[in-house]
């Protein structure tokens, strides 16, 4: 794969799910102690997925997508399927209380709120109080 300019990072994931699949992607390790790997193919495969369900949520290209969520591989998944829709990721941090989250909403102006299960409460809270 020759480097180019035209190149995206959704380019080098397609092309390194066509050429090494059964290679990690990411390596981590959860909560419970138990190291976890995700191959190129694998992460390709959620990438294709979550893009796929973004797209029938409604998300185009130049909308924004709030991801409220721990370093997980989820965190990776969903950077990867909003960016392939040329949507734009909005990073939070995911300790903000939902004052903090609020904020973040009514300026972004997101399309949608994507949470991991223990942001949900908070992920809820601020987006239902911002309108």
């Amino acid at each position: 794969m020759q480097a180019t300019g035209n190149l995206t990072l959704n380019h080098l994931l397609a092309h390194r799910a066509e050429e090494d699949a059964a290679r990690p992607a990411l390596i981590w390790e959860p909560t419970d102690g138990r190291w976890t790997e995700l191959s190129y193919g694998e992460l390709a495969h959620r990438v294709d997925r979550l893009a796929g369900g973004l797209h029938l949520r409604g998300v185009r290209p130049g909308d924004r997508v709030v991801l409220h969520m721990t370093n997980r591989p989820e965190f990776v998944v969903a950077m990867f399927a909003t960016s392939r829709l040329g949507a734009v990721t909005v990073p939070t941090i995911a300790s903000y209380a939902p004052d903090e989250l609020r904020y973040v909403i009514e300026h972004a102006e997101p399309r949608l709120v994507l949470c991991d299960p223990g942001r949900y409460d908070v992920a809820s809270s601020a987006a239902t109080e911002s309108g």
